[in-house]
């Protein structure tokens, strides 16, 4: 661990100084400087693929830490990626024998897609839901051979990914009640409590819950816990009750609405055929108008062509009459002179 900066600053004076012992004060001003700025660890990774049989193969930062191991605000991630892979790319992490007292946090800056933890041989005491919080992906997690004390019950709350579990070798004396272990997957245990316990299949899973209940009783502080998640879970109920109470009046406006709008539709289908009976009753006025028009125009010509006929046998007659009187005439002075 490294020294805080003394109260009234570093004070170094070179003036008289070997050489040798310039060297010695640079590379202590500069250790300093490191130990100042990192407030917590750093880790340098060496980036591989490996592979596992519910995973696949996936990419790996095999870890060694740097800087305060019991500060567990992970600060800076160093290491050379392989080409065309970066942070995001990063599936797993494996700091394995590195004096770990804490479980490492604020990994998901740097690595915020892992699904597999691997913090074996370690010194790590705690791990609760905030630390596997943030990796709702998250598929295997080895904490074997540590000295985890206790498992809370709601540890793996959320987790449906997880499929291998590991916490073996550890001082395990107490585990909550409502603990969710997968039950397709692999679960192992051991401590105090439980010497070893390896579950493969849901009646092992189910098994494993049993023994935990009789030798592993959960803390007064987790039961207590455990209460407290019931009754924030009976507040959750109750206000779901009134969500589903006002999307219930919401469905049944909605229902009135439809029930408007159809009997609106249905009016309006009316209004519709009425209109369009009245636009047949119109054709069909138009087609007899049309047909009254074609009528008059045909009676106008045979009036114009009576008009013409009756015209000509005036003139005739006219004519004819006056061939009469012409004759008539004519013919009398013949006559008186017979006489």
């Amino acid at each position: 661990m490294c020294d805080r900066k003394p109260k009234g600053g570093w004070k170094m004076k070179f003036k008289g100084k070997t050489k040798w012992e310039t060297n010695i004060l640079v590379l202590s001003v500069l250790l300093v400087a490191r130990c100042t700025i990192t407030e917590g660890m750093e880790v340098a990774c060496s980036f591989v693929m490996d592979s596992f049989a519910s995973t696949g193969s996936i990419y790996f930062c095999r870890g060694t830490v740097v800087g305060d191991i019991s500060n567990e605000n992970v600060t800076a991630v160093n290491g050379t990626h392989a080409p065309g892979k970066g942070n995001k790319d990063v599936l797993g992490i494996n700091l394995t024998s590195q004096r770990l007292e804490v479980f490492p946090t604020n990994m998901e800056t740097f690595f915020p897609n892992l699904i597999a933890i691997f913090f074996f041989n370690n010194n790590i005491t705690t791990v609760s839901r905030r630390h596997l919080a943030p990796f709702p992906r998250l598929n295997m997690l080895w904490l074997l051979q540590n000295r985890i004390t206790s498992i809370d019950g709601d540890l793996f709350a959320g987790m449906t990914s997880l499929e291998a579990v590991s916490f073996e070798t550890n001082n395990i004396t107490h585990v909550g009640h409502e603990l969710n272990l997968p039950i397709d997957g692999v679960v192992r245990l051991g401590g105090p409590c439980l010497r070893f316990a390896d579950a493969r299949t849901p009646d092992d899973v189910a098994r494993l819950k049993l023994r935990l209940l009789d030798d592993c009783p959960p803390t007064i502080s987790q039961i207590a816990d455990s209460m407290r998640n019931q009754q924030n879970f009976l507040g959750n109920i109750v206000e779901i009750n009134d969500q589903l109470r006002y999307l219930s009046n919401t469905v049944n406006e909605i229902r009135d609405v439809v029930a408007t709008l159809r009997n609106d539709q249905s009016n309006l289908s009316n209004e519709v055929e009425e209109l369009s009976n009245r636009l047949v009753y119109l054709d069909e006025m138009n087609d007899e108008l049309e047909k009254m028009r074609i009528e008059q125009l045909n009676l106008v010509n045979r009036i114009s062509y009576l008009e013409e006929d009756v015209i000509e046998d005036l003139i005739n007659r006219i004519l004819h009459l006056e061939r009469i009187i012409e004759n008539k005439v004519e013919t009398e002075p013949v006559v008186s002179l017979i006489n």
